[in-house]
């Protein structure tokens, strides 16, 4: 689905309401931090949210490169980007480890703050002039399964993607760091923030 919304509506302006959406997940977590209130389903719903937002952010964003620019600077601007998500890659975890030392207040309040920001810097970008005149089908059940037949007709990237699938799946290490850092090393907050800093140091040496 949020591949197929990114070709039948407005791509900026669905960016913009996912980063909304993550600023309003934020708000939740920090209201509950600030008041004390330990219960569990607030947090799955507002993760739920959260991923949901997104997993609709991705295709949207990604797919605006190419109307940003004119063609003779695609090539520039797609290793520009790449360059950009590689470096971001690896020192937004080592900047979020030493976001966690300083308490959870902090990281909610960065993250609100810095959703807001995309939020209203996404407003002003123009994108999707492409795809908004292009013919396309209208939607439904047939389209939004399109993307699925394709991949099922071409076996060499049917085991790309499930290969990648299950690597993440599977080989999510930091979605365990604070079972190790809570139950293993009795580590506490502080202990999570230095192992979710590790990745990026050591991206970053290597």
């Amino acid at each position: 689905p949020p591949g197929h919304a990114a070709d039948h509506y407005n791509r900026s302006r669905s960016v913009t309401l996912c980063y909304v959406t993550e600023a309003i997940c934020a708000v939740v977590l920090l209201t509950m931090t600030l008041s004390g209130v330990h219960s569990t389903w607030p947090i799955l719903l507002a993760m739920v949210l959260l991923g949901g937002a997104r997993a609709f952010s991705m295709p949207g964003a990604q797919s605006l490169l190419p109307t940003l620019v004119p063609p003779e600077f695609f090539t520039r601007a797609v290793a520009l980007n790449s360059s950009a998500f590689q470096v971001a890659t690896v020192v937004g975890p080592a900047l979020g480890g030493f976001l966690y030392l300083a308490g959870p207040t902090v990281v909610y309040g960065s993250v609100l703050v810095l959703a807001i920001v995309a939020a209203l810097l996404m407003m002003q970008v123009q994108g999707g002039r492409g795809h908004l005149n292009a013919q396309r089908e209208p939607a439904s059940l047939q389209t939004l399964l399109l993307g699925l037949r394709f991949v099922r007709s071409r076996p060499v990237v049917l085991g790309a993607i499930s290969l990648d699938l299950f690597a993440v799946l599977l080989g999510g290490a930091t979605a365990l760091l604070p079972m190790f850092a809570s139950d293993i090393l009795h580590a506490g907050p502080s202990g999570l923030g230095l192992l979710r800093t590790a990745p990026g140091i050591g991206s970053a040496v290597c």
